[in-house]
């Protein structure tokens, strides 16, 4: 819909009707000659306001820091969209906003009434003359000629209007026609405009689908390319022994079909080396296949009597296991029994290896060493969590589950011992100590070494024993490092 903006009074010193015109645009309005819309009035700034056109959306009025303002119907505005109707004032400058064929009508509407309003001048002028006055006959006579001449000049002058007037009005119907042809035409073009830009989503649709699939077609081709190149490798390798036609194959390319083409060549490779097997085999294939089945059935015989054999042996090991527990239990109870004996001062002769039997078991020292393990990895964890406030439920059920697996070592008589920083180790130290070493400079990490005589720098880590006093069993060793005795 094209706006126009005509001036509400003739003082407003505009350069006349303004038509903004369909599509993107920019135009200026103000007192100098340079503007699109000039107005020559003193309440009005150099560069006063702009008018925005935006394609066929829309008109939007912006005030340009003007000093007196920039009003739609009747408030200021600074930026505003204009619509058919509305009433604009350039500080003390009126106009309106009207539609293109509102704006044609008022025209010649104003324009009508121009020719009415003169038309019926000349009538009452044509009056007046016709009034006698008494007067100098000659002189009436005159006059009433001159009368008579202005009157037949009047009347051409009515007849010409009236014409013009006849011939406007049948213009504006032929206008008023053509506009209503325009207005089919607008509307059949909006129509079809629809119509395609309906069609062009939808062909838009169908591309995205199509460029959808052809990138999905794409990424499966490549993949089943890979895979080509992929078996063509894994033939390759599994012909490596009679491969010889590797050395003369198709030179290297960079294309999509490489693994195609060395696959093919592959292929063509290996009938050549069947052409020559199968004569071979046709010969002696027979024989040899019954010699492999042969074999196959004695092999099968022989894996079924290393299984009968497996199982035997399997049940004496069980039983002997059954046995050395009997035994251990046996020595177990002789043993207290000899201990319960020496408590009360009776005197059993008893060999010294007898007298740490109640040492734990190889088993339960496996079970201890296990428990101790998982007790230093929660330690581990704690440290790490503690750095965490979302972790402290967790600290709390690491700290209650390190607390029970400590109570089970107590009550089995485990416990944790050291070495005094600063001790000199002797050999005496052996069973109660594992020297370690730095593995390199700046690292935390340790290596262990061969026990040596040194002075304690620092304790790794504890030591845990099971018993105590000359009876107690060293589970595992302290961990130190030592500095050297020199010399």
């Amino acid at each position: 819909m094209a706006l126009s903006i005509i001036s509400l009074t003739e003082s407003n010193g505009s350069s006349g009707p303004f038509v903004i015109p369909e599509g993107s645009g920019s135009y200026t309005v103000g007192r100098l000659a340079e503007n699109d819309i000039t107005i020559q009035h003193d309440s009005v700034s150099d560069l006063h306001a702009r008018i925005e056109a935006v394609g066929r959306t829309g008109v939007d009025l912006i005030d340009c820091g003007s000093s007196n303002g920039t009003f739609v119907n009747g408030e200021k505005v600074e930026r505003c969209p204009l619509k058919n109707g509305d009433e604009i004032r350039f500080a003390s400058t009126g106009f309106k906003v009207l539609d293109m064929e509102e704006s044609a009508e008022a025209g010649w509407q104003e324009e009508k009434k121009a020719l009415v309003a003169e038309i019926e001048s000349l009538k009452l002028q044509q009056q007046r003359d016709l009034v006698p006055d008494n007067g100098d006959p000659v002189r009436l006579s005159a006059e009433l000629s001159k009368s008579r001449e202005d009157l037949l000049e009047k009347d051409k002058l009515i007849a010409t209007l009236q014409f013009e007037l006849a011939r406007r009005e049948t213009s504006i119907g032929h206008l008023e026609e053509k506009v209503q042809v325009l207005a089919r035409k607008k509307e059949e073009w909006q129509s079809g405009h629809a119509t395609l830009e309906g069609e062009l989503a939808q062909t838009n649709l169908v591309l995205e689908k199509s460029q959808a699939e052809a990138a999905d077609l794409r990424a499966r081709l490549d993949t089943l390319l890979e895979r080509i190149n992929l078996l063509s490798q894994q033939w390759r390798e599994d012909w490596s022994y009679w491969s010889t036609f590797e050395d003369d194959g198709p030179p290297e390319d960079e294309s999509d079909l490489a693994g195609v083409n060395r696959l093919n060549h592959l292929r063509r490779g290996i009938r050549e080396q069947l052409d020559l097997i199968e004569p071979v085999w046709r010969e002696y294939g027979n024989s040899v296949t019954d010699e492999l089945k042969s074999r196959c059935e004695a092999l099968r015989d022989r894996e079924r009597d290393l299984k009968a054999e497996g199982e035997e042996r399997s049940d004496e090991l069980n039983r002997l296991k059954k046995e050395i527990i009997r035994v251990r239990e046996d020595m177990d109870r002789e043993v207290r029994r000899a201990q319960g004996l020496s408590r009360r001062n009776v005197e059993v002769a008893m060999p010294e290896r007898y007298e740490s039997m109640l040492i734990a078991s190889d088993r339960e020292q496996e079970i201890f060493l296990s428990l101790i393990e998982q007790i230093e990895f929660f330690e581990r964890l704690i440290d790490g969590y503690r750095r965490s406030k979302k972790m402290k439920e967790a600290i709390y059920e690491l700290e209650d589950f390190k607390k029970r697996l400590t109570g089970l070592l107590v009550a089995n008589g485990v416990e944790p011992f050291e070495i005094e920083v600063g001790l000199f180790l002797t050999l005496k130290n052996r069973g109660e100590v594992k020297v370690f070493g730095k593995k390199g400079w700046g690292t935390r990490e340790y290596i262990e070494q061969a026990f040596q005589p040194g002075k304690v720098t620092k304790v790794i880590r504890p030591g845990y024993r099971a018993g105590s006093g000359e009876t107690a069993v060293v589970l595992r060793k302290v961990e130190v490092l030592i500095q050297e005795v020199e010399g």
